[in-house]
């Protein structure tokens, strides 16, 4: 029984750096949010962030995309967990590197965030305001489905 075991191990493990060693730093980057949101959806949080902080890690910088995506998913699982003051400022640097870069959808994305925060701190004209911004945005832009 045990022989079978570290057989299996050490299959998994070949497989498993096999696997790894085929990644890009942008693949791993996919991977570890994608984790994220896999992990966001079945409601675990804790593990969700752990991903986001690894994908954070090794992102490349100058994926303005990626980068902002990030930010906007931590700025999500802050606003769930009633951490307003880091979740605004996860979905304001989603918003200023947007804004820089001229990514309208993701920035769509990071003034929703915005208004969700607000919306949550029961601050409803500044939520909707922001909203109005972003169905604005998406609509000047054609990401309605943002």
């Amino acid at each position: 029984m045990l022989i079978l075991c570290v057989i299996a191990f050490v299959s998994c493990n070949k497989e498993m750096n096999d696997t790894v060693s085929d990644f890009s730093e942008e693949n791993i980057t996919v991977n570890y949010f994608a984790k994220a949101q896999h992990c966001y959806f079945e409601a675990n949080n804790d593990s969700a962030m752990i991903y986001l902080n690894k994908a954070m890690e090794v992102v490349d910088t100058n994926n303005y995309k990626d980068v902002t995506d990030i930010y906007i998913l931590r700025s999500t699982l802050f606003a769930n967990l009633a951490q307003f003051e880091e979740s605004m400022e996860s979905a304001r640097k989603a918003l200023t590197i947007c804004e820089e870069h001229r990514l309208f959808g993701n920035q769509t994305l990071a003034l929703l965030a915005i208004g969700k925060v607000h919306y949550l701190m029961y601050n409803d004209e500044k939520a909707e305001e922001y909203m109005l911004q972003a169905k604005t945005l998406a609509e000047k832009c054609n990401c309605i489905k943002n």
